[in-house]
């Protein structure tokens, strides 16, 4: 009879042991449910493993098989693992990978480390799916007498055996939320590259669209020219009017620096009391070094390895934009003061040419001057020369714009203006011969004005000349100036000085470049400096 009633017991307890697993597990099932929110998913299982079996603290790490990574997948730590101690939990959960097998430490007094924490006892498993470790599970501060115990290694052992397939499935499913996620920012950073045209504006949109999507306070946008200076830290206008960013340029520049510097994506914590959590990577084209970065974000476990991932794709559709527009803001700073809105938009629709290279080019050069204006200047009051002269200047240069020429510089009473460059056209002679010509007409207009006047006669001589020339930004990093070097330029200038009022003076180059479609004719040769040939020279007569 005793040996009967022991036996019932067993079975008794056997059953009981049996329905407490069946039940475990069906709680498990039922938690599969949400597996497709892998954050919830993680969370709702180890707070299953931490009822069963009655720990404190409980982490779950993702394990990535090709980069060998680890990020935490869900974390119950009731406030204390910080990113000291998550170190300090990867480098166990690397052990436990390494051994392949669980890892029970029920006494840590030998783990300093762990001591420090405040961490009794722990168990740390990976989790397998087909033999391939698919993450890390591990457990702390077991509330039973003795800690993990064989009873408890059992239940954690079937808990474990239940739910690995679901785990792989749902990261599976989060690498595909992960990539659909990133193929929408992709997307929305490319409309709105297409749709804004203007600098600043499409800067905004895309600082707006990195605070929302990965949740920060502050987005910024730093740009450095090639020489390494800080050129302008763009945030969304908000920011740039508060007192944040003045008293923490200095910081987000020291981040940025650190950031080039190291080459690749930084993401960190606590820069300053006003920055408590950062990402930031670099972008660089040609020397030219952007960075964008995020700063404090809303959520309680603050910036994340798919926030990294986020950012890269916001970066790499963004920094095009951004180092294209540099160039095309650099080309209009150069340019703007020497060529027509029409050729500038033409310069800036080129995405082939490089019009910041100094290069050797075929071009025709033009230069012109008021003949008798040094005397009659001596005999007008200073205040009518200058008057005389801006008129003089804004004519000529709506003329040579209107050509599509390239005013280069003014010269005292002169003008100097450069066909087939920046742009490079066929037919660059007749172009300027041509603009000559409009020039001479619209002297003629001034000139009458003035003697209606009482102002003296005065007249125009214009010299022309073809050839190659060196042709680009000259000067230094605090002056340049878009111009023309060589003898094509001098030459130029030598058959200006020999023209009288009204003709306009060609050389054998600029004659022969123009191919018969022009009339001049031949007033034969002329002796020019520097040169121990002697040039033979054309008057226009008619275009």
């Amino acid at each position: 009879m005793g040996i009967f009633d022991l036996s019932n017991r067993n079975i008794e307890k056997m059953l009981k042991m049996k329905q407490r697993e069946l039940s475990i597990l069906h709680e498990l099932d039922k938690l599969k449910e949400s597996a497709s929110d892998t954050k919830l998913f993680l969370e709702g299982i180890l707070r299953h493993f931490m009822k069963v079996l009655r720990n404190e603290l409980g982490v779950v790490l993702l394990h990535d098989s090709v980069t060998k990574s680890l990020e935490i997948g869900t974390a119950i730590d009731k406030g204390i693992f910080n990113a000291d101690n998550y170190d300090l939990l990867k480098d166990i959960a690397r052990d436990t990978i390494t051994n392949g097998r669980i890892l029970v430490i029920n006494n840590t007094k030998k783990h300093q480390k762990m001591v420090n924490f405040n961490i009794k006892n722990m168990l740390s498993s990976p989790i397998r799916y087909r033999s391939k470790i698919i993450g890390v599970i591990q457990l702390f501060n077991s509330k039973r007498i003795g800690g993990f115990k064989s009873d408890s290694l059992h239940l954690f052992s079937l808990m474990l055996s239940h739910i690995d397939s679901t785990i792989e499935y749902s990261k599976l499913y989060r690498q595909i939320e992960e990539k659909d996620r990133e193929l929408s920012v992709l997307y929305s950073i490319d409309k709105l590259r297409d749709t804004i045209k203007d600098f600043d504006t499409l800067m905004k949109a895309i600082l707006s669209e990195m605070t929302k999507i990965l949740e920060a306070e502050v987005g910024f946008i730093a740009l450095y020219d090639k020489e390494g200076n800080l050129v302008d830290v763009k945030v969304p206008s908000n920011i740039r009017s508060s007192s944040f960013l003045t008293s923490n340029v200095d910081t987000i520049d020291a981040l940025c620096r650190a950031v080039f510097k190291h080459g690749d994506l930084m993401r960190g914590d606590y820069l300053n009391a006003e920055i408590s959590s950062f990402i930031a990577i670099p972008a660089s084209l040609e020397g030219s070094i952007a960075v964008f970065g995020v700063l404090n974000s809303r959520k309680d476990d603050g910036f994340s390895p798919e926030d990294e991932k986020l950012l890269k794709a916001i970066a790499s559709q963004a920094d095009s934009a951004i180092f294209e527009d540099q160039d095309k803001q650099q080309i209009k700073s150069l340019f703007k003061r020497y060529v027509s809105p029409e050729v500038m938009e033409s310069m800036l629709n080129d995405e082939e040419t490089d019009y910041l290279q100094t290069k050797k080019q075929d071009v025709t050069v033009l230069f012109a001057d008021i003949r008798g204006f040094t005397a009659m200047s001596e005999r007008l009051p200073p205040e009518e020369v200058v008057e005389m002269l801006n008129e003089f200047f804004s004519v000529m240069t709506e003329t040579i714009m209107k050509m599509r020429g390239t005013l280069d510089k003014f010269m005292g009473d002169g003008i100097m203006a450069v066909f087939g460059a920046p742009i490079y056209y066929e037919g660059h002679a007749l172009r300027a011969i041509r603009t000559a010509y409009e020039m001479q007409k619209a002297f003629k207009e001034l000139q009458n004005k003035w003697i209606s006047e009482g102002r003296p006669l005065v007249e125009l001589g214009i010299g022309i000349n073809s050839g190659v020339a060196i042709v680009g930004n000259i000067g230094c990093s605090q002056r340049l100036d878009y111009t023309v070097i060589g003898d094509v330029a001098n030459t130029a200038s030598r058959l200006c000085s020999v023209a009288t009022g009204g003709q306009i003076i060609l050389s054998n180059a600029s004659r022969a470049e123009a191919n018969g479609t022009i009339e001049a004719r031949s007033l034969g040769f002329i002796n020019v400096k520097g040169k121990k040939d002697k040039l033979e020279i054309h008057q226009v007569v008619n275009v």
